[in-house]
């Protein structure tokens, strides 16, 4: 029967690689295929064939995808890129038959968890831009396309948001792994909860924000659909009657 490690350390393998194969149709497969040969992730994604658009000018795609401040490169895709070499070391490192690898792989990418900070401290402005944007056809359209050729039912509103729900996600594994881990590789393991802990720490604030904007938008879009509707079949109703009449 698998202990309660190994189960922890499954769901953490799993839902790290669905994490990179999802920001993957986001950006270009080419990028991280020499990585993982063996995913079969669409050549379709949402950077490489918007930033041709005129819709999508280079500042449009430097707000919706964050510029890093570092380079010249967008933050989403440094932070797919630090991500798919954070899987390959958890696959590489044999973590379910080796006591505390796991725990030696993210204490030694203790920096790289920074790189969130660039995103979370700009996604608020990015998802608003995106929501003014989807409110035109032609631009609703492209994004719409983006997604159907990904054959994904996530549209990128939900890959943008799934940044930062990524982050909520390692303190509540890491906090099980201390519960499953035997001494003396416990401590370790604590020390890698603390970076989970210390990186939501600096960002918690800004993620509860993005999260309630985005479901603000999301609800009064809803809104404003059942008024469109309602006020709809009231006209409708109107003009039966006084067709009646006539």
């Amino acid at each position: 029967m698998p202990t309660r490690r190994h189960l922890v350390l499954e769901e953490l393998v799993r839902t790290e690689r669905d994490y990179v194969a999802g920001l993957s149709l986001v950006k270009k497969k080419s990028q991280i295929e020499f990585l993982f040969d063996e995913l079969d992730l669409s050549d379709n994604c949402y950077i490489d064939k918007l930033k041709h658009e005129p819709e999508f000018p280079a500042e449009v795609m430097k707000q919706i995808f964050l510029l890093a401040a570092c380079n010249q490169s967008l933050n989403l895709e440094d932070i797919l890129n630090f991500h798919s070499k954070l899987l390959k070391h958890l696959e590489d490192a044999d973590i379910m038959g080796t006591l505390g690898a796991c725990e030696e792989v993210f204490l030694s990418h203790r920096d790289d968890f920074m790189i969130y900070t660039e995103f979370c401290n700009h996604h608020e402005r990015g998802v608003s831009l995106l929501y003014e944007l989807l409110s035109s056809q032609t631009a609703f359209a492209l994004i719409k396309s983006c997604q159907l050729l990904s054959n994904s039912q996530l549209n990128l509103e939900s890959y943008l948001l799934s940044v930062v729900q990524r982050i909520c996600k390692y303190p509540l594994l890491m906090k099980e792994l201390v519960k499953g881990t035997e001494p003396p590789y416990q401590s370790a393991t604590q020390a890698a909860l603390d970076i989970s802990y210390n990186l939501n720490h600096h960002h918690i604030i800004i993620i509860l924000v993005v999260v309630l904007l985005v479901l603000l938008v999301l609800l009064v879009l809803q809104l404003v659909t059942i008024i469109v509707i309602t006020v709809y079949f009231q006209l409708e109703g109107f003009t039966n009657f006084f067709d009646t009449l006539s």
